[in-house]
């Protein structure tokens, strides 16, 4: 992967490629994935709890994969917010997906993009929040509204009919609402309750036992791995001079 300084001048597509390239090189329908991130941790899972060798392995790094992606978004936004950077990010994702043929990926992302969606709503108790209070009735409408407003307005700019979108730009708008979804997220709020629920998403999707918990060094491990998803781009994403 080329290594991009401050003051080198990158496009949003010529750095996402590079960063896709470097999380999707490894063939997860194979066992032998050298020091790739996703073969990493699930070695490191399985070296904590020895149950986890029931999980598929390929199945486990293609979620791991999945959330490699949804995270670096989710930092992506962070570091440049306006539309014009974080919906052609969006976009150049689902086309770079459909091009490797990995639009599995890109519908699995979906998965986790909504459940961290709705912690931007959610309390401090992991419950949502509800019209019945003050700061619920605010944030809710504050959420809404945001992701809304964003909608609507590259639908207006972008689309000739926005009221009859064609099948492309239908898949357009999802990569807008993707956009929108993460608007208002911040996944190490109420002590990381974002990033818990993209762990026990990925646990559900590899088919962990639902009465089963991991042993406390495992299910730390993977709380580490999946947080470093979004703290490691974000950090290196503020090196970049992005040109769009």
């Amino acid at each position: 992967m080329r290594l991009f300084r401050k003051i080198t001048k990158v496009s949003i597509g010529d750095y996402c490629k590079d960063i896709y390239d470097n999380m999707l090189r490894a063939d997860a329908s194979t066992t032998d994935m050298g020091k790739d991130i996703p073969s990493v941790v699930y070695d490191s899972i399985v070296e904590a709890d020895t149950s986890f060798q029931a999980i598929n392995r390929s199945l486990f790094c293609t979620e791991i994969q999945t959330i490699q992606l949804e995270l670096f978004a989710l930092a992506w936004m962070d570091n440049f917010k306006q539309d014009n950077y974080t919906i052609p990010q969006s976009i150049f994702t689902y086309y770079y997906l459909k091009e490797k043929g990995k639009l599995n990926i890109w519908d699995a992302m979906e998965r986790y993009n909504l459940a961290i969606a709705k912690t931007a709503t959610m309390t401090a108790n992991e419950q949502p929040m509800t019209g019945e209070t003050t700061i619920g009735r605010a944030t809710i409408t504050m959420i809404n509204n945001v992701r809304s407003e964003l909608f609507k307005r590259w639908a207006q700019s972008n689309l000739k009919d926005s009221g009859k979108p064609t099948k492309d730009e239908r898949n357009l708008l999802t990569c807008v609402a993707r956009v929108g979804n993460r608007l208002g997220v911040d996944i190490q709020k109420h002590n990381q309750l974002g990033n818990r629920r993209i762990a026990a998403l990925l646990l559900f999707r590899v088919g962990w036992k639902k009465d089963a918990d991991l042993s406390p060094e495992a299910g730390y491990r993977l709380a580490v791995a999946t947080l470093s998803m979004y703290e490691v781009p974000k950090k290196d994403l503020q090196k970049i001079n992005l040109q769009i």
